[in-house]
């Protein structure tokens, strides 16, 4: 019955008995793809129902052998039960069209595979590129700045920022922005696109306005939470914190923007705005100093280079229509799961407050107990250890549109753990030429190269970077893996680690505190 009963691909598959794998990857396909299971299921019913019922073989079988009584042969049909077809060898026809379908199958892999390389080539080497700018611009622009602000001054803004930062961020709508975008730009559902962003920039605008609240209420109780500050300090802080949150909250509303891009699989073009980010804000920031050198020109110029940032990327997805680049205020609910959304994002949320309270934790704690001295020094150990972590995490956003087309077409689990294993691969080898690298030369390059002429002895944030950087060598090369958690949903997983971690990070803090006070930087 094959090729006159069964239709390949559009009422059943047609396989060669003597090809097992063939069968398997028919069922298998049949079992992922629930749309091509109900339509050839559908077409299936339709057939035997059809020109193949019962009844209509009976009436046809009656026509035929009234037709070849009185003629000898019967050609009333064309096609269907009783019908003349010279049929093909069942092997040779087979091989046939799995031979056209192979070769063609070949010919698309190949280019797919040409584009990823050469697309995997571009993203990794823009990001290195923004790497190895931000790390020389660290090693000689932040001396410069610590030298031209003071270190007091520069250890004022690290609280600031740090105190803000635990405040406001994203709350797990980035990761969910760019993994929603990149499941509908898979699927070619724009609508539900624009739809999901019209909810996320609602959220963000209600949160917002409590943002704003709470930094208020922090104002207020900012003097009993610095109590170590001279009175000067203290105005100083608060005018940086007043201008510093404002522009937060107001940002904090275009932070979907990179979640945007990096789901519509614009890695590329993200990172070269960033990178011009930050080479404006660093020339912005040494024309500043050098006119006007004081704390408030240097804030001035790091808010007016994330304001280009954030218009240069918006401009860029409205121009080139991207998913999600119109929202969609009004609508109907049933396009988008709202359910399905705020879950997602509120492990998501766990995950990035937890992240965020870790990382800012410390210089807070600093602060309250030792003063701006201490503040400054953490800084220098929490920079070397970010350095290291933009090696690792430079690539890794680029993952998330690829991993869901992996899963949107049915990739095996073997074949997307081996795809994550060569990059956590060549990540391990980074992660640890650098670290190590860092602890046979570090102490020499802070204190002798680096920081030489500051008055401060920075022995301290070399051991504070050492004890920061022996986890990164494991963690770090499992950054990829956390791009197909998000694909996947799994959010929750990463929020139950980040929670173990916060909770760890914030009980040897305070142990340090009490015990060793002046060495309480090293959590």
């Amino acid at each position: 019955c094959s090729h006159f009963l069964v239709n390949n691909g559009e009422n059943g598959f047609i396989y060669n008995y003597l090809n097992d794998n063939q069968l398997f990857e028919f069922v298998k396909s049949l079992y992922f793809d629930r749309k091509l299971f109900n339509r050839m299921s559908k077409d299936s019913f339709d057939c035997i129902n059809g020109i193949y019922s019962a009844e209509e073989m009976i009436n046809r079988l009656d026509i035929f052998v009234t037709e070849v009584s009185k003629n000898g042969e019967c050609l009333k049909f064309k096609d269907g039960p009783c019908s003349k077809l010279t049929p093909k060898n069942e092997i040779d026809y087979i091989e046939e069209k799995n031979n056209f379908k192979l070769k063609d199958s070949s010919k698309q892999n190949n280019v797919s595979k040409n584009s990823d390389s050469k697309k995997f080539i571009n993203n990794a080497a823009i990001s290195y590129l923004t790497v190895f700018i931000n790390i020389l611009a660290g090693l000689i622009y932040t001396p410069w700045l610590i030298d031209t602000l003071g270190s007091s001054n520069y250890g004022l803004y690290s609280s600031a920022m740090s105190i803000i930062n635990l405040i406001i961020f994203d709350f797990g709508f980035g990761v969910a922005v760019s993994r929603y975008i990149a499941k509908y730009k898979s699927n070619n559902e724009e609508a539900k696109a624009n739809y999901f962003i019209g909810i996320v920039v609602k959220t963000f605008l209600t949160i917002s306005g409590f943002l704003f609240i709470a930094l208020s209420i922090l104002y207020i109780f900012v003097p009993l939470l610095y109590y170590s500050f001279t009175p000067n300090e203290m105005t100083i802080f608060r005018n940086i914190y007043i201008v510093l949150g404002l522009f937060s909250i107001f940002t904090f509303n275009f932070l979907p923007l990179d979640g945007i891009l990096i789901g519509n699989d614009r890695f590329y073009s993200y990172k070269v705005i960033n990178l011009v980010s930050r080479i404006l804000n660093i020339i912005l920031v040494i024309f500043g100093l050098i006119f006007i050198p004081n704390i408030y020109t240097f804030i001035f110029a790091v808010c007016f280079s994330n304001l280009i940032s954030i218009v240069i990327k918006f401009i860029f997805i409205k121009r080139k229509s991207l998913f999600g680049s119109k929202p969609c205020l009004k609508g109907k609910s049933s396009l988008v799961s709202r359910r399905e959304i705020f879950s997602f994002s509120v492990w998501a949320f766990v995950a990035s407050l937890c992240s965020r309270l870790l990382n800012n934790i410390g210089p807070n704690i600093l602060a309250i107990t030792c003063g701006t001295k201490y503040v400054t020094i953490f800084s220098i150990s929490v920079l070397i250890e970010g350095y290291i972590w933009e090696f690792s995490n430079s690539i890794n956003g680029m993952f998330i549109p690829k991993l869901t087309e992996m899963k949107k077409n049915n990739i095996s689990n073997i074949e997307i753990q081996k795809f994550l294993e060569k990059i956590g691969r060549v990540q391990f080898f980074v992660m640890s030429l650098f670290i190590t690298g860092f602890i046979v030369f570090g102490n020499n390059f802070i204190n002798n190269i680096w920081l030489k002429n500051s008055p401060l002895s920075y022995l301290q944030a070399y051991f504070g970077a050492v004890l920061l950087l022996i986890p990164c060598v494991v963690t770090f090369s499992q950054q990829p893996c956390s791009s197909l958690l998000i694909v996947n949903g799994r959010t929750k997983n990463t929020a139950i680690m980040n929670i173990v971690s916060f909770a760890i990070g914030l009980i040897s803090s305070i142990i340090g505190v009490i015990l060793f006070k002046e060495y309480s930087l090293y959590y």
